[in-house]
Parts: structure tokens; sequence; C-alpha cells
């Protein structure tokens, strides 16, 4: 198929509002990353520790593991996880999921209440890299493809 020269031509630069708008989305997104990240962190923390003393929890391990099925995808970078390691990153969550059913402690619907976690923390962080790449910068090398 041939290339079209007129697919080469560089964008016009945007418009000062929008390029303003773009980064302010990109420091939005980057406060909720870090929200994220943090969260991540404490749920992997009470998951694998327990509660922290200051809450005034007392939970069994076996209810407290569901926080670290959820915190390990919202640490772990999305561009690992979703791309080159995709099946050690599988490989984890199944070991997350389903080692706990080894102890006679397991609660009835811990299987699924610890799969519910992690599905949600990764689609929040699928959510969140969507709205990053969306508010990239054009590449102003090329135009896209005219029809």
């Amino acid at each position: 198929m041939p290339v079209d020269d007129r697919a080469r031509a560089p964008l016009p630069p945007p418009e000062p509002e929008i390029e303003l708008l773009r980064r302010l989305a990109r420091a939005g997104l980057t406060v909720l990353r870090v929200a994220f990240w943090l969260a991540g962190a404490m749920m992997l923390y009470t998951g694998l520790f327990g509660p922290p003393a200051w809450t005034g929890l007392q939970w069994p391990a076996e209810r407290a593991f569901v926080f670290a099925c959820a915190g390990v995808p919202l640490v772990l970078p999305c561009e690992w996880w979703l791309g080159r390691g995709r099946w050690p990153a599988l490989t984890l969550g199944m070991l997350l999921w389903f080692a706990p059913m080894l102890r006679d402690g397991d609660i009835r619907y811990g299987f699924l209440l610890r799969l519910f976690a992690t599905m949600v923390a990764c689609a929040s962080i699928v959510v969140w890299r969507t709205l990053w790449r969306l508010s990239a910068p054009p590449d102003v090398s090329r135009a896209p493809p005219s029809p």
C-alpha cells in the first residue's frame, strides 16, 4: 500500500487553552497516581502485618490478606504488569488468590473476595492509564492519516 505524503505533514500547534487543560489534567492524574500508590502500600502493609495499631481494628490475618491482594496492583508499575510482566504478575496474583486457601482459617468466600479486590485495583489502574495516555501531548511530527 503506498504511503501518502500528506500523512507526514506536521500538525498545527495546539491552542493555549487546550495546552493548559492538558497540563492541569496531567498534574491531577499524577496526584491521583501518587494517592493510588500510597493507598496500595498501606493495603499491602495491612494485608501482610495486620491493621496498624492506630486504626483500632483487630482482624484475623485471613481477612486482612484481602487488602494485600488489592494493594499489589496499585504499587507495581502499570507498564510492567500490563506489558512485559503480565505472566509473572498473573502468577503472583494466582498465588495471592489460592495460597490462603491452604490455611484452615480461610473464610468460605475468601477466594472470591481476594479476586474481586485484585480486579477492582486493576480496573482502577487501567482507567488511570487510559486517562494518562489521553492527556499525553500529541505527536506533532505526524498528522493523522487523511481519508
